[in-house]
């Protein structure tokens, strides 16, 4: 799966330093995916906690490009979790950009796509610690990416790996940020069939209506009727806040009747592993006797390793499935053998040098079928723009006349 850019382009790379070392092998990997010549970012960080941004070109020379202004690639995560600095984060990507888009008059990139393996940005409310202090939700980091990038428009772009909800979505429509949204679906669907993890007795699992349009692309993607091969649940809270789960298609009794017996739940995001954990015991109850979890990212709190393994000497749950998007995946479980980390670099890559390269990702995401005959057409089963979930819902329903 390669591509290369047209030759009367010039694309680079820009790379900062902000990420610890075990995203090393990832930047590696995505380096030699972009054989493109690097602009090192420099940020540094003053006691006022404004931040400074410098380039270098190439491995750390000053040398000048010969060529300006030009396209860049920003490989770039978000993380609120294992002690990342969310408000730094933003700092460096916005004097990232803002350095790049011509700060001190000189203008180095027309064309920025900030290309992202994980960005966490979720939709929900401000919350509480154990001692009272308000927690700002991932709503306002949403809005605050969102305002970030719209600041640099036309020239900015953005490529998101499964981002949560269309609610974070919409944020960037509403601020007019060119935006495509990749989906691992076909990448775990290609590995399940492979390891011949799919047969009559397997269902598809939509944890809740969020992960509806996730499970529903899967299903697809492998020619399986997803009357047969899909069950979906929904969370809902009652009036104290207690969360509970309810199975919105089939019943129970069809699903008794179809006798399914492994469970292939397909989420987001591993976070804890307490939801998980919650969601393999409501699966045993109707019926389910294995499960094997399947995540586009994990694993954020690294506790999680231990409950994970923990679950996986029970029996119930066979394994895990998961990419690489958020690196430690692979420096946490790298050793455990029931859990199968997936490459998502190239994928990533190559969706990086198609909008480097100019395609259009309004153009796309109202036609993916446009790539057919391209460099890219492998890409057109990876473009999931994020739609509401009551929205996908009330399409399946009318889909298969769900009353």
């Amino acid at each position: 799966m390669t591509a290369e850019a047209p030759r009367n382009s010039k694309i680079a790379r820009a790379v900062h330093p902000i990420f610890f070392d075990q995203y090393d092998p990832f930047l590696q990997e995505m380096k030699s995916c972009l054989e493109f010549q690097r602009l090192h970012v420099v940020p540094q960080k003053f006691p006022d906690g404004s931040v400074l941004t410098q380039f270098m070109v190439g491995d750390g020379t000053t040398r000048s490009i010969d060529q300006l202004p030009i396209t860049t690639i920003v490989p770039y995560w978000l993380i609120d979790a294992g002690g990342h600095n969310v408000r730094e984060a933003y700092a460096v990507l916005d004097e990232t950009l803002d350095a790049l888009a011509g700060k001190g008059g000189v203008q180095i990139s027309d064309n920025i796509v900030v290309s992202s393996p994980y960005l966490g940005v979720r939709t929900d409310h401000p919350s509480h610690d154990a001692d009272g202090n308000e927690i700002i939700g991932e709503a306002l980091y949403a809005r605050m990416l969102a305002s970030t990038l719209a600041k640099y428009n036309p020239n900015v772009k953005l490529i998101t790996s499964e981002l949560h909800s269309w609610d974070a979505a919409n944020f960037l429509s509403i601020n007019q940020v060119p935006h495509l949204n990749l989906t691992t679906a076909p990448l775990i669907g290609q590995h399940l069939t492979k390891e011949g993890l799919i047969d009559r007795l397997t269902s598809f699992v939509s944890l809740d209506l969020g992960t509806l349009q996730r499970n529903w692309r899967i299903v697809k993607l492998l020619g399986l009727d997803p009357r047969e091969y899909l069950v979906i649940y929904e969370k809902e809270r009652d009036d104290n806040g207690k969360l509970s789960t309810r199975m919105l298609y089939p019943d129970l009794e069809t699903l008794k009747k179809l006798g399914k017996k492994r469970a292939l739940p397909f989420d987001d995001v591993i976070d804890t592993s307490t939801s998980m954990k919650n969601n393999i015991g409501q699966l045993a109850t109707v019926g389910f006797v294995e499960a094997r979890m399947l995540s586009a990212h994990a694993t954020l709190s690294y506790p999680a390793r231990k409950e994970i393994t923990r679950l996986l000497s029970g029996g119930y749950l066979k394994g895990i499935v998961t990419t690489n998007s958020l690196p430690t995946a692979r420096f946490q479980f790298e050793d455990v053998e029931e859990i199968k980390v997936l490459d998502w670099v190239p994928i990533l890559s190559l969706a990086s040098i198609m909008i480097a390269s100019g395609y259009s990702i309004q153009e796309i995401n109202a036609n993916p079928e446009m790539l057919m005959g391209t460099e890219f057409e492998s890409l057109i089963p990876y473009i999931m723009p994020p739609l509401p979930k009551q929205t996908v819902w009330e399409n399946f329903k009318r889909e298969f006349n769900v009353p």
